[in-house]
């Protein structure tokens, strides 16, 4: 990655396909991207709420992209990106995973990642 280049990051899909169409339903999601450093949001973005298809094809959606006012250069080793989906279909609630941005070899992930989700209990969609 060229470390002058702003952070940025890509959410196109949810798997697998049977549990994509149950979150997604026929509602829009809520996208939420959290840059975390040593327990503390740096910065967050969100999407504005895309137009679904009501059968996602394979998990898919209108990609969602987020820039954040920061440099790869000024990460911190110890950062991750928070991934926050609020569904409102027949599965409502928040979904969360964690991407660190780093191996543990201090080497930047690239390209595209898997990220696991899990259904936040509720009263537990708040930051960081």
């Amino acid at each position: 990655a060229d470390v002058n280049q702003l952070v940025r990051c890509r959410v196109d899909r949810l798997l697998p396909n049977v549990r994509a169409e149950e979150i997604i339903g026929n509602e829009p999601l809520d996208i939420q991207v959290d840059l975390v450093a040593d327990g503390n949001v740096i910065c967050s973005a969100h999407s504005s709420q895309s137009i679904f298809d009501p059968s996602p094809d394979e998990g898919l959606f209108r990609p969602q992209h987020f820039v954040f006012a920061l440099k790869v250069r000024d990460l911190p080793r110890a950062c991750s990106f928070v991934v926050r989906v609020r569904a409102q279909g027949p599965l409502d609630g928040v979904y969360r995973g964690v991407l660190p941005l780093f191996n543990r070899r201090a080497v930047m992930r690239q390209g595209r990642q898997i990220l696991a989700i899990v259904r936040e209990p509720d009263g537990q969609d708040g930051g960081g």
